[in-house]
């Protein structure tokens, strides 16, 4: 946990000093008249960490470029800011307990764990496999150029991630988590100005309320931490041009100048170009045109809503024409080097949510669109009123109360004309309702999430800031509230690495080489980076196209994860296959061998061609009876070749056999009757998802063990082994399973901790388990493999 909390500590700090110095650029203030902290610096301060990071990791040196300059950047700053900063103590009131409870409030899913891993595994989320793999590659711009690169994936918080890990010596993977954390407790003191007049305990509640509202407390805790980054972006970009054109915020609601009159105009839409420009490095085109939406809403404003409206001078364009101008020329160079890739992003198939399946991407459903108002008390973020375990009413009550509290707020708003929230929120919605109109759920929730905080904050600033009636109501949207946030970072699964260390044993081995994968594991891109192309008999979203028909995903599900199921001519292809361990799975061609295992693992090296092999209508099973009663069946026994036949057929217990229920969790036990026909070493293996590790026992069998924690993919995957047992005489063993307990705190906490079960199998492994023989004596025999001559 310490690389990631070292990563967490840098990028706080390089954000604050970053963006305090750019806001004190733009105000133009001097040592003497030092300013106070700006509530907009955290943002301003990440927009500069997007910059510099992702223009410098271009240049020769790349990662190691991008830590010198980032360092070099939060040094100059520091000693810009020397004698222009005032009232630090009077800020950290507010701010310090901010920050202590959004940290511990992000890092919880971690501390329940106790481990630092991925965020979001075994959810159908594969964006941090995505999200590591181009932090890997733009550290040094070597290998394989993954296909997210080519499509133009914006690279902003990748090269500030892989410029951390550069300069601190510290793994991809604690760095992202140090980053995502980091978040919130920007997002908190960001929340302070939005929030602005209140009592200053209501002040720092309702602060870090904002800084984890439902749906972005969701989106952190699964590693996508863009969509909350995007909403700090948008939020300062809307506050600093109001204060720029004279609309009132929370930031001045005493109606402050944000500038003094002699600074340079182009110091004066610094920041806003800064922000638009990360926007970019941040979210590529949306990016910018979400800030399009926010300007222009901003500016509508300001031209409507303030009094007195503006009469615009005869030289009105001459006086615009220097803010404008910056703004275009500075976010022009800054994102210069992105034009192609933006070209490129729009067309990145990647993005289309159809490759998990549907337009729904990697959710359950279509997010409602009250969750943006921050109650909804369900540990999935994607569950539905009469899906999630909460009584229905709850959920349509939660809404009412933010409703209410969020026209409480934008009531506030009216009666001390202070627009500039409310234009945020009206650009914001209307992204979202385009991106629901036009594009697709899974578009559309990313806009909700984005919605989401500054929902929360006018609500709150209508009723934490009130008394009477709108204070009780504020209190129980707190309440609620932060009870939806609690669910829902609890809820969070943190990787476990046993698998992935397992994998990742293999990596010198492969280097460069084709790999056929026969499991199923979100990240073994990452994990196995470096390999020549990886592909999969099936991945979390969609089968390979040399796979079977048979064998590919239908109604029901199911998929078969061994050699049989591509055809030989395509297993031929590759130099190196993977697989698990488990059993029952069909027999490797002989001119494979076995080149390395581990405790779940094997690797195999393909030495020459597999020949003319072909099965019986398997299904997902590694063999079928030759039923010679069939015509054609009765065909192939007909023929002069050789089969490879079990003497005894494989055991697969199917998932409905577990009691009381598949779910097992520490305290509820599950367990299956499995019953081995004959004597002999059988090998028990098990399908599973789980958190934390299994411990696996039989008494008939001798079985006393426990299996690696497993969140490579919720659903259905290849075995694992458990134990290779002998037994004396045909045996009906019951098999109990359940998971180790989580720590005192996920105990006290009541975190998640079940364990998905499926198929329990047991595989004869005495030699001698499979014999070879002619095809013409396998009827009514298990069949693996057969060829016809």
């Amino acid at each position: 946990m310490i690389g990631a909390g070292v990563s967490l500590l840098i990028v706080f700090v390089l954000a604050l000093v970053l963006g305090q110095a750019l806001a004190v650029l733009a105000a133009g203030a001097g040592r003497e008249r030092p300013l106070p902290p700006s509530p907009l610096a955290p943002a301003y301060g990440l927009a500069v960490l997007l910059l510099v990071a992702g223009i410098v990791i271009r240049l020769p040196g790349h990662a190691t470029t991008a830590a010198i300059a980032l360092a070099a950047a939060a040094i100059a700053a520091g000693a810009y800011l020397r004698g222009r900063v005032s009232g630090l103590g009077e800020a950290s009131a507010a701010g310090l307990p901010v920050v202590v409870i959004t940290v511990a409030a992000a890092a919880l899913p971690f501390a329940i764990a106790g481990f630092v891993g991925v965020l979001g595994a075994g959810l159908v989320n594969d964006d941090m496999a995505s999200h590591l793999i181009i932090a890997d590659y733009v550290g040094d711009y070597s290998g394989a150029v993954p296909s997210f690169i080519k499509g133009g994936y914006p690279l902003g918080p990748h090269a500030v991630v892989a410029a951390i890990s550069r300069g601190t010596g510290t793994g991809l993977v604690d760095v992202f988590a140090g980053f995502t954390v980091a978040l919130a407790p920007l997002f908190g003191l960001l929340a302070i100005g939005l929030l602005g007049r209140m009592a200053r305990g209501r002040l720092v509640v309702g602060a870090s309320l904002v800084a984890l509202t439902y749906l972005g407390a969701a989106y952190l805790t699964q590693g996508a931490f863009k969509e909350p980054l995007q909403a700090m972006l948008l939020a300062a970009f809307a506050l600093a041009l109001a204060a720029l054109v004279g609309v009132r915020s929370p930031l001045e609601e005493g109606g402050k100048p944000g500038a003094g009159a002699s600074v340079h105009p182009l110091l004066r839409v610094l920041p806003l170009a800064a922000l638009a420009a990360a926007s970019v490095f941040n979210y590529s085109l949306p990016g910018l045109l979400w800030v399009g939406a926010v300007g222009a809403v901003v500016l509508l404003a300001r031209w409507f809503l303030v009094d007195p409206r503006p009469a615009l001078p005869d030289d009105w364009m001459r006086r615009l024409a220097p803010y404008l101008l910056g703004l275009i020329v500075v976010v022009a160079v800054a994102t210069a080097g992105e034009w192609g890739r933006i070209a490129d992003f729009s067309r990145l198939s990647a993005l289309n949510p159809d490759r998990f399946g549907s337009d729904l991407g990697n959710l359950a459903q279509a997010l409602s669109p009250l969750e943006a108002l921050g109650v909804w008390p369900a540990g999935e973020f994607d569950a539905t009123p009469t899906s999630a375990g909460a009584p229905a009413p709850l959920f349509y009550l939660g809404a009412m109360v933010g409703l209410v509290a969020l026209a409480l707020g934008l009531l506030r708003d009216r009666r001390e004309r202070s627009w500039a929230l409310p234009a945020l929120l009206v650009a914001m919605v209307a992204v979202y309702v385009l991106a629901a109109v036009l594009s697709s759920p899974y578009i559309s929730a990313k806009a909700l999430a984005i919605v989401a905080p500054v929902a929360m904050a006018i609500a709150l600033r209508g009723t934490l800031a009130a008394r009477g009636p709108a204070l009780v109501l504020g209190i129980a949207l707190v309440v609620l509230a932060a009870g939806s946030s609690f669910l829902v970072i609890r809820n969070a699964p943190v990787a476990p690495d046993a698998h992935a260390r397992q994998l990742e044993s293999m990596r010198a081995i492969v280097a460069g080489e084709p790999l056929l994968f026969l499991g199923r594991d979100d990240f073994i891109g990452w994990e196995l980076r470096g390999s020549g192309p990886i592909t999969g008999i099936v991945t979390n979203f969609y089968d390979v196209e040399d796979a079977r028909p048979r064998f590919k995903k239908g109604e029901g599900g199911g998929e078969k994860f061994d050699v049989d199921s591509v055809f030989p001519a395509t297993l031929d292809a590759f130099r190196y296959v993977i697989a698990t361990r488990g059993g029952p799975v069909s027999g490797v061609p002989p001119r494979f061998r076995e080149l390395a295992f581990t405790r779940d693992y094997v690797l195999y090296e393909n030495t020459g061609r597999t020949g003319r092999r072909r099965t019986l209508d398997e299904g997902t099973a590694p063999g079928a009876v030759l039923d010679c009663t069939d015509p054609a069946q009765r065909r192939i026994a007909k023929g002069k070749g050789t089969a490879l036949v079990w003497r005894t057929a494989p055991v697969i217990a199917e998932p409905s056999g577990w009691e009381p229920s598949a779910t097992a969790s520490d305290g509820a036990s599950a367990t299956m009757r499995l019953e081995i026909p004959d004597p002999g070493r059988w090998l028990i293996s098990l399908e599973y998802d789980s958190r934390r590790p299994l411990h696996v026992g039989s008494p008939e069998l001798g079985i006393d063990t426990t299996v690696a924690a497993n969140l490579d993919f919720r659903g259905e995957t290849p075995t694992f082994p458990v134990a290779t047992v002998r037994v004396g005489e045909p045996t009906v063993a019951a098999v109990t399973v359940e998971p180790e307990a989580p720590n005192l705190l996920g105990r006290i906490l009541r975190a998640p901790n079940d364990a998905h079960l499926r198929s329990l199998t047991a595989t004869p492994v005495d030699s001698g388990a499979v014999e070879r023989i002619p095809v013409r004596q396998a009827c009514g025999r298990y069949v693996d493999w057969y060829r016809e001559r």
